[in-house]
């Protein structure tokens, strides 16, 4: 943030709407909050999308019994620990639009998470090409999907059936389980282990349908590894 801010560039993390949306508004706060970077604390933050708006919304004094008690005794002291000062919530079309035709430095927060769909297109196609502003990914990238593209380094990604080309953005990696782990879940008992598949680039062994301890039966699409 600080080294792009700097560059007067835009900062612009793609996010699932729900829970890591509210994770990174948390830490941005907390940053704003302990002055850790003294240029941060007069720059603009945007949540464009409708989902993430809603469900953002949901926090505060609602379900106390989902938070730890840094977030408890926050909310007892009167503090939202998701919002701050220079906080802009983007619902309509016209107000994403505006994120765009706004010059000075920002941090953008918008989904999808994976860069596949929502208005987080249109924020990369704005910022990707502009050497003074940086990707940060706050979530699982999978094969396949443009996010994981830019990741992987690739020069040219396709948005709105365009290929957008000739950009070389600094990205960041955030706190995200990557396809290097094997899941090792012991409370999940396969029905007959006959078959690998990749679910979200995460290797499991079994088939579709296995039950959990408890007997209760889970259905998850999968795709094999072959394709």
């Amino acid at each position: 943030i600080k080294d792009t801010l700097a560059r007067g560039g835009n900062v612009v993390i793609p996010c699932f709407a729900v829970g890591r949306t509210q994770e990174v508004l948390y830490h941005l706060r907390k940053i704003k909050e302990d002055g850790t970077i003294p240029e941060f604390a007069h720059t603009s933050v945007y949540v464009d999308s409708p989902l993430a708006v809603a469900a953002t919304s949901i926090f505060g004094t609602k379900h106390m019994e989902c938070y730890d008690d840094e977030t408890i005794d926050l909310i007892n002291k009167g503090i939202n620990p998701i919002s701050f000062n220079g906080l802009s919530l983007s619902q309509t079309t016209d107000d994403s639009k505006k994120i765009n035709f706004d010059k000075k430095p920002k941090i953008i927060l918008a989904a999808s998470g994976m860069c596949d769909a929502g208005r987080i297109r249109h924020h990369l196609k704005y910022n990707l090409w502009r050497e003074d502003s940086s990707i940060v990914f706050a979530g699982y990238q999978s094969l396949g999907t443009p996010g994981r593209a830019i990741l992987d380094g690739a020069s040219s990604i396709k948005i709105f059936g365009e290929d957008l080309e000739g950009f070389d953005p600094d990205t960041l990696e955030y706190d995200y389980t990557t396809d290097e782990y094997e899941l090792d879940l012991e409370f999940v008992k396969f029905a007959g282990v006959n078959e690998e598949f990749i679910v979200q680039d995460i290797k499991v062994r079994g088939n579709s349908d296995f039950e959990l301890g408890s007997g209760n039966k889970v259905y998850i699409d999968v795709t094999s590894e072959e394709g």
